[in-house]
């Protein structure tokens, strides 16, 4: 009695691998279509760790603590407070109340 082997060719490197040691890798199309690659354990291992590295990387940093700086208008009494990271970058010292930036001064 013969014994046969079923075999499959990992995508990457075109090397014939046993069905038991063959690794399925998800992989995106361009249309958003989810695809399925044939590898090696070695090249699955090196997909594997690519993808962590690149996960590591788009890690969002840390928010910064806010510090907080406060104000007060002369022009219409309005006290009020602006974290000092985002001065400048998503908003502009002016008074939250009326609008107006001309008459600000630091209260503590």
């Amino acid at each position: 009695m013969m014994d046969f082997h079923k075999t499959k060719a990992c995508q990457n490197c075109t090397i014939s691998v046993p069905l038991e040691k063959v690794h399925l890798y998800p992989l995106t199309l361009n249309g958003g279509q989810i695809s399925n690659l044939i590898l090696c354990e070695k090249c699955y291992l090196e997909k594997k760790s690519i993808q962590q590295q690149s996960k590591i990387q788009d890690e969002k940093p840390k928010k910064t603590k806010p510090i907080y700086m406060h104000y007060f208008c002369e022009q219409c009494k309005y006290r009020f407070r602006i974290d000092e990271n985002k001065l400048g970058v998503s908003k502009s010292l002016s008074c939250p109340y009326c609008g107006k930036g001309d008459k600000l001064s630091c209260a503590k």
